[in-house]
C-alpha cells in the first residue's frame, strides 16, 4: 500500500512555493536598475 498526501497538503505545498517564487520575483524586479539609471549607466544622460 502506498500512502498518498492529500488535497490539503498539496495545496500547502503548492501555495508555499507560489509565495516563496513570487517574493523571489519581487526581489529580483527591485534589485534591477530602473529606466533612468540604465540611460545613466549607459551615457545616455549628461
Amino acid at each position: 500500500m502506498v500512502v498518498r498526501p492529500g488535497v490539503t497538503v498539496l495545496k500547502r505545498l503548492v501555495s508555499g512555493s507560489r509565495v516563496r517564487a513570487e517574493k523571489h520575483l519581487w526581489a529580483t524586479l527591485a534589485a534591477a536598475p530602473d529606466a533612468e539609471a540604465r540611460l545613466l549607466s549607459i551615457g545616455g544622460c549628461s
